[in-house]
């Protein structure tokens, strides 16, 4: 006679309303782990064959790719081209790069040397194509100008490691599932292989090799993430390993994978730690400026750094005082705090006008003293200009904290407008003649492209002064100054 719980029509085990509990702690810890173990393993339903298949047939860059990756790059520069970021998606969508990258890190992680070499080698292919077709594309657009997107690609952040690493893992576990519908063109768009490419190409063709080197080591800091996330999945899913009859071949693949791997993972760990650095560096003397030099408000200065390991630069202009080397050996103690090195710091100290000031009235007491009435009178003329100029440098001090010209704003005015300029400088200051009201200045100085000839350059000057004019109406900068374009 079977008992009650027995039953399968027992109504104690019908009554989904009673849930037995288990009091044994090691039970439910057991449990406890084995649902989270179930809930974060993606070992379930590997589709070992069709994942290494599906990987080799996006390889081969022959006939139909070749085209697909052409048109991919031309859109792509289209995109960065004219600032669009929607055109930008689409060609990524469309770009086939992925193959090979993802066949590199199958052959590292299955010791398959010969499909590496084929990756290899198709990569190579692909990424020649592209920059020769990006190259082409910027030399014969009519458009010059560096855009917001392609300056957002002409170098790599802490952000980029991590997209590469994350979508490259998120595409390979698609892949061993045989899903590629909805991860893979995520993934496209996530590591971005194609902008970075096409900047490279925009570097060469505008002789901006600083452009292309720094695109190039955003590609291949994608590249490499992307390939190392690939090697990770397929070793942690165990993927069969190539094996060889002869033990020799067998040992010389072996050591030829164990050294793909190596150049793969060094240089990536390696790239990612220098990222690291550079990240904490740059946001360190943020803090230190921030914390120890502004903390006077009344001190107006701008400052740049770079970061290059010990020979790191910072450079901090003073613009109205000039500090005393007591002071400054205070802020070099303080950047310890910082975990940066004193001997990064380089101030450049501006003019003191408070301090020449007080120097002058000085030896006016001094000349009264020895009677001599014509050193005073020039002494005293000369004390009252530069009173005069201290209270319109006070003046344009508190009126630039109310009207501060947006450079990022007028950069992309001027680039939409006048392609033919290179680079260029604004000033913002105050015009000083004797006897006369101080006016303030707005001045931009002008560097155009090498094919500029001199005659077109005054014909665009005055161009460039009647829209310079305009912006500056339209955004309320114009109140008493005036405007000045001239070339260097």
């Amino acid at each position: 006679m079977s008992k009650s719980g027995d039953d399968p029509n027992s109504s104690e085990e019908r009554d989904p309303t009673k849930i037995s509990i288990n009091p044994s702690v090691r039970y439910n810890i057991r449990n406890i782990l084995t649902f989270i173990k179930e809930t974060v393993s993606f070992k379930e339903g590997v589709d070992v064959g069709a994942t290494i298949d599906n990987i080799r047939r996006g390889i081969d860059f022959k006939g139909p790719n070749v085209w697909v990756l052409i048109c991919s790059i031309v859109v792509a520069s289209v995109g960065l081209n004219t600032n669009s970021t929607a055109v930008i998606i689409g060609a990524m969508l469309i770009s086939p790069l992925m193959g090979p990258i993802r066949g590199i890190g199958l052959g590292v992680g299955t010791n398959d040397i010969a499909l590496i070499v084929e990756s290899l080698k198709n990569f190579g292919i692909a990424v020649g194509i592209s920059l020769f077709t990006a190259w082409v594309y910027f030399l014969v657009s009519p458009i010059t100008e560096l855009t917001p997107e392609l300056e957002a690609r002409t170098g790599p952040n802490l952000m980029d490691v991590f997209i590469a690493f994350f979508g490259g893992l998120a595409g390979i576990i698609a892949a061993s599932r045989g899903d590629n519908s909805t991860v893979i063109p995520g993934v496209a768009i996530a590591t971005a292989l194609m902008p970075p490419l096409c900047t490279a190409g925009y570097g060469l063709a505008m002789g901006e090799f600083n452009y292309f080197f720094g695109a190039s080591y955003l590609f291949l800091l994608n590249t490499l993430f992307i390939c190392l996330s690939t090697i990770i999945v397929v070793r942690y899913l165990k993927f069969p390993l190539r094996q060889f009859i002869n033990p020799r071949i067998q040992k010389k693949v072996t050591w030829y994978s164990y050294i793909s791997l190596f150049l793969v993972v060094i240089p990536s760990v390696y790239l990612f730690y220098l990222k690291v650095q550079e990240t904490v560096f740059n946001e360190n003397v943020k803090r230190f400026v921030s914390n120890v030099v502004l903390v006077d408000e009344n001190l107006r200065a701008d400052f740049s750094f770079e970061y290059n390991g010990n020979n790191s630069e910072i450079e901090l202009i003073l613009k109205n005082r000039v500090v005393s080397e007591d002071v400054i050996e205070v802020w070099k103690q303080q950047m310890n705090n910082f975990n940066l090195s004193p001997e990064f710091l380089t101030v450049i100290q501006g003019e003191d006008l408070e301090t020449k000031l007080a120097e002058m009235k000085r030896d006016l007491e001094s000349s009264a003293g020895a009677g001599g009435f014509d050193i005073i009178q020039q002494k005293q003329d000369r004390i009252e200009l530069l009173e005069q100029e201290l209270l319109m440098v006070q003046q344009e001090v508190e009126l630039a904290k109310k009207r501060q010209l947006n450079i990022t704003s007028l950069r992309r005015n001027l680039q939409l407008h006048f392609p033919e300029i290179d680079t260029f400088e604004v000033y913002a200051g105050v015009a000083a003649v004797p006897d006369q009201i101080m006016d303030s200045v707005f001045s931009i100085a002008v560097k155009y492209k090498p094919y500029i000839r001199e005659s077109k350059r005054n014909t665009l000057n005055e161009k460039l002064y009647r829209q310079l004019v305009i912006y500056l109406e339209d955004h309320g900068l114009l109140v008493g100054s005036k405007v000045k374009v001239f070339n260097f």
